[in-house]
């Protein structure tokens, strides 16, 4: 892994287990609820809710979303727009919040994919130049290993460290974590059920 990267000053970092196995799940079961198909999820506004839930404001900002991905040989994304990651890295495009990138990051086969998203996670709380850092992980990345993740690193800063942890650090996933966190938490229901198109009165 190249570790010489740039990141944005907004940073969300997903893992494409998430979106593959947690969406997939989410998507038939409220669409058996609702009883209608749902659409495929829309990455970039599923992101623009994120971010909007994070408390990013403005229209001229800079984010760049990290996707890590355990199998190089199937960039596919399941039950999202776009669907192919081999076509979505590199790319960037424009939302009311300013301008999206997008970077895959694969485990080449060399190590797990979740020591590669811990790995990914440490960067970004050391990176400069970061200031919104918003985690989407998996149910296979241990949430307490990341939880230490971003507590040295806060601790690191505290004591006077040469790097500085972003000022607004986020998670979000379908349910919090059992462990106290040391960033905020976002429920990741509220953003899917927007994108999706669900309307309020649907889940009554």
């Amino acid at each position: 892994m190249n570790t010489d990267i740039k990141f944005a000053a907004n940073v969300i970092l997903i893992d494409t287990e998430f979106l593959n196995n947690t969406i997939h799940e989410i998507r038939q079961v409220l669409s058996e609820r609702i009883g209608r198909p749902l659409p495929p999820l829309d990455l970039v506004q599923w992101a623009t809710c994120l971010l909007l839930d994070g408390g990013l404001c403005g229209s001229d900002n800079e984010t760049q979303i990290l996707l890590v991905h355990p199998n190089k040989q199937d960039m596919r994304l399941t039950d999202c727009t776009p669907d192919s990651l081999n076509e979505l890295d590199g790319k960037a495009c424009s939302t009311p919040l300013g301008e999206f990138s997008f970077t895959c990051v694969t485990d080449e086969g060399l190590v797990p994919h979740e020591h590669l998203y811990l790995d990914l996670a440490t960067l970004l709380l050391n990176a400069e130049g970061t200031e919104c850092l918003l985690f989407v992980p998996s149910t296979q990345i241990p949430a307490d290993e990341l939880v230490k993740t971003i507590r040295q690193a806060q601790k690191e800063t505290k004591d006077g460290g040469t790097s500085t942890t972003p000022a607004h650090i986020c998670w979000s996933s379908m349910m919090p974590p059992q462990s106290d966190l040391p960033c905020a938490w976002i429920p990741a229901a509220y953003s899917l059920a927007h994108t999706f198109g669900i309307k309020e009165n649907e889940m009554k």
